[in-house]
Order: structure tokens, then sequence, then C-alpha cells
């Protein structure tokens, strides 16, 4: 799937539904990967993103803003930064308002929700 991303230079917004079990160390690594640039082409995932929708069945706040904090700070000091993640935990949730959303303001990560 990274592949993929990394060849989408013109999404400026990325939802995406993360199923299975996709909590704890999986969703780590996977956040993690959207901040890590390309040896080969030297870009990151989607280098345009400017916002980031999240839907996960099942997961825990705490295993998810870390690493989603930690992604949208790398992006930042690679020169690519990410305005906004919302975040959905449940899929109860996911027909509502992002209960969770990070936002870049002045060069640091705030929570609202």
């Amino acid at each position: 799937m990274l592949e993929l991303l990394q060849s989408k230079d013109e999404v400026e917004q990325l939802d995406l539904v993360l199923i299975g079990s996709f909590s704890g160390i999986r969703a780590q690594e996977f956040l993690t990967s959207l901040s890590v640039v390309n040896h080969i082409t030297g870009k990151l995932p989607c280098p345009n993103m400017k916002v980031l929708g999240l839907r996960f069945f099942d997961a825990y706040r705490g295993e998810v803003v870390r690493p989603c904090r930690q992604m949208m700070d790398n992006r930042r000091l690679a020169g690519y930064s990410l305005e906004k993640c919302y975040i959905w935990l449940r899929e109860d949730d996911w027909e509502k308002v992002a209960p969770l959303v990070l936002v870049m303001e002045n060069g640091k990560v705030r929570i609202e929700g």
C-alpha cells in the first residue's frame, strides 16, 4: 500500500479505514511509515497531503494519539506538513463528527476532543 501512496503526489486529503486487528504496534508502524522518506524516490507517501482521516474498527486513544502526533511532527520536520488528522476510534462513531482531531498549529500538534 505504501508504494501506491508514494506515487500519489496530488492527494491533499486521504481517508483510510483500518480493518482487522489494527491496533497497538501495527497502528504505530503504519503511522510511522507515513512519515518515512523513500530512499529511492526521496519522497514521503502523499507528499501534498494536508488532511488525514483514520477510521479504526476498535482502537484505544492511547495507542493512536502518540504515533499520530509523532507522524505529524516528522512530516513537518521533513517539510511536508499535515494540517489535521481526524480519528474515529470505533466503527459506531464513523457516522458522527470525528471524536478526536489532531491539529498542527504554529509548529506544534494540539488535540481537540
